[in-house]
């Protein structure tokens, strides 16, 4: 493709959206300053969704018939963007808030076209909230595909991705996401993955999905199938595991096996643990859920597992020696806070109230950062 004049390009954002009132103005908001025009598809809302739409002079409000597959959706916004005159467009959720970037995003894209032509995406880092096992709200890093060339189109009935060959760099976006705290979706993300399945049988994305959905639901034991689909398609690509999603859904299948608690699916753990260990090395998120797992490991069978028990303060002090990363899509705390606290509570448990009362000092420390 032959690169746009850098100072001519512009950048339009697109949306699809359904009765999100809730949260439409906020991400507007956060949006409008580095947007040319702003493309809201509304698909069927009957709430004020289009009302709070068109109180933003930058947007370009249009309607889509709903056809029960968000790709088409998606595609339908991508061309009223590039109708619109897009070059690029960022493809955003309306819960989703833009933070300021901390480069001139025109800036960016004028040394990317300098450098890749019209041949690249951009990433999107996304901070998402959401609800872990005891119900607390945790925060972990997304990198997502979003800033696209004109012509690009996506593929997918559910959990859509964009289809597209040519590099894929980081952009200066980055944004909050609160949606997956919205439990009322669950269902039918469910029907539409169910769906998908049956149409692509050995998408390993797929079943990576559906376990997330499942396990969201707290339908543990039918989460923990699609988990075991996912792994069984994936254990053996070695190069698998360079992406972030598949190391995302080991750790949430661990999680799933754990959550069961029983002599079976705790086997099925630790085995897991032993052959995937290499591709995490680097990952706070692996070693916080071993320091967990050991402790419940030796719970379930003393006598049998006695001596993984010195592994439960090695794997958070693993978690602190690597620490929080910016270029990984771990959980906040995981490398800092949280690995101090159950750290803390190891010693305590020990008989250690000095070192206990050391690391719990510097959770407090670490979780202001």
């Amino acid at each position: 493709m032959s690169p746009v004049c850098g100072d001519c390009m512009k950048l339009n954002i697109a949306m699809i959206v359904k009765n999100e009132s809730r949260s439409l103005r906020k991400c507007l908001q956060a949006a409008s300053p580095y947007a040319d025009d702003i493309i809201v598809v509304d698909t069927g809302s009957t709430d004020d969704t289009c009302q709070i739409a068109e109180s933003f002079t930058q947007v370009k409000l249009y309607h889509f018939s709903w056809v029960n597959d968000f790709s088409k959706a998606r595609n339908f916004s991508l061309e009223m963007s590039e109708k619109n005159g897009a070059d690029y467009t960022l493809v955003l959720d309306a819960d989703e808030y833009l933070r300021k970037p901390e480069q001139d995003i025109r800036e960016f894209m004028r040394q990317a076209n300098d450098r890749y032509g019209s041949g690249w995406t951009g990433y999107l880092v996304r901070y998402d909230q959401f609800y872990n096992d005891e119900d607390q709200i945790d925060v972990s890093e997304t990198r997502t595909t979003r800033l696209l060339p004109r012509g690009t189109r996506y593929d997918g009935i559910i959990h859509e991705q964009p289809v597209f060959e040519g590099e894929r760099i980081f952009t200066p976006f980055v944004a909050d996401h609160d949606g997956y705290l919205d439990r009322s979706k669950g269902e039918r993300n469910l029907t539409y993955l169910r769906k998908a399945i049956s149409d692509a049988p050995e998408d390993p994305y797929l079943y990576y999905q559906m376990g997330v959905a499942l396990k969201s639901e707290k339908k543990t034991e039918e989460a923990s199938e699609y988990f075991s689909r996912f792994y069984e398609i994936i254990k053996n690509v070695p190069d698998a595991f360079s992406t972030d999603y598949v190391r995302d859904g080991v750790i949430r299948y661990l999680y799933t096996l754990t959550n069961l608690n029983s002599t079976e699916s705790l086997g099925s753990a630790l085995q897991i643990v032993k052959d995937t260990e290499k591709y995490f090395t680097d990952n706070t998120d692996f070693y916080f859920y071993c320091g967990i797992f050991y402790m419940r490991l030796v719970l379930s069978d003393t006598a049998k597992y006695i001596d993984y028990l010195p592994r439960i303060e090695k794997s958070y002090k693993r978690c602190l020696e690597i620490g929080e990363r910016d270029d990984a899509m771990t959980v906040r705390g995981t490398g800092s806070f949280k690995a101090y606290h159950n750290l803390g509570l190891w010693y305590r448990l020990n008989g250690d109230e000095e070192r206990a009362r050391k690391c719990f000092d510097m959770e407090k420390a670490s979780a202001t950062l």
